[in-house]
């Protein structure tokens, strides 16, 4: 099985230590596995995919900036019989963040979430009156790493706001009220073969919402309990297959219930360099699937 772990030119230059290291892990476990692997930029040149069975898309962090591009590629290495992980109707899905509503309705306890499409007009725009005089947060609907993420601090700030103007040129966009138990950090849950194998919180720096490592934020440990164990079930039961991997984050909202902030299924950080056993386990669906 000749199998491709899935990045970017930019991690494969060695601008990402985190991803080369997440990339390496796996790559390890799958040759363990007996499989023939090469870490591969999905932006980088056509004929490096020559003689690839199945890819596993893992490090494409700059998706988001280039999604025609990224969605056109998964399209063609799934016409040249290239086995996808996860399977492309799952990827295309969850490319942008309506997906949402779609768990939404399917009952998964989702974070309030109101769309301004690219082709709305802002008159169009209509918050619930609470949020008027609540924070909110704004951002594309594909995004990733809290690019163009921005807090209000109210709706009616947002509506008023210049930036709002800006990001709906350019972008779909979605508000939510912001979640203040944030503060407290995020709980990411990954489940591999559709199952919660291991989970870590994300806490953001002092003085700011985003968790991500490049604005101060810092991973902690976590232990999963029932709940947890009980949402991702629920969330891979919503879904038309059962992923590789996954990861489920949630936050407490501001009922003080768990929410669902984001699935992320394209590239998210697994942290399989804190959970070996983990990046075994995916290997092992990989080959096996």
């Amino acid at each position: 099985m000749n199998v491709a772990v899935v990045t970017t030119l930019a991690v494969l230059q060695g601008q990402d230590a985190g991803g080369r290291k997440e990339n390496q892990r796996l790559k390890d476990a799958l040759e363990r596995q007996g499989a023939t692997v090469r870490c591969i930029a999905w932006d980088g040149p056509e004929q490096e995919w020559r003689g690839i069975d199945a890819l596993v898309v893992r490090t494409t962090w700059n998706y988001h900036l280039h999604v025609n591009a990224f969605r056109a590629f998964i399209e063609r290495r799934v016409s040249q019989g290239c086995q996808c992980f996860n399977a492309a109707k799952l990827l295309t899905w969850n490319l942008d963040k309506r997906y949402l509503n779609d768990l939404d309705v399917a009952g998964i306890p989702v974070v309030p979430t109101r769309y301004l499409l690219h082709t709305d007009t802002l008159a169009e725009l209509m918050l619930p009156d609470e949020w008027l005089s609540q924070p909110v947060v704004v951002k594309p609907t594909v995004s990733a790493s809290a690019h163009d993420t921005l807090r209000f601090d109210t709706g009616r700030q947002l509506l008023d706001s210049a930036e709002l103007v800006r990001l709906h040129r350019q972008h779909d966009v979605m508000i939510q009220p912001f979640q203040r138990h944030i503060a407290d950090g995020e709980v990411s849950l990954v489940a591999i073969g559709g199952k919660l194998l291991h989970a870590v919180r994300k806490v953001p720096a002092d003085g700011d919402f985003r968790v991500q490592g490049a604005y101060g934020g810092r991973v902690v440990e976590y232990l999963p309990d029932e709940e947890d164990h009980a949402l991702v079930k629920a969330v891979m039961a919503a879904l038309p297959e059962t992923p590789a991997y996954a990861r489920v984050d949630i936050v407490d909202d501001n009922e003080g219930h768990r929410a669902l902030m984001e699935l992320e299924l394209i590239e998210p950080q697994l942290f399989l360099d804190r959970f070996p056993d983990s990046a075994e386990a995916l290997a092992r669906y990989v080959v096996n699937a």
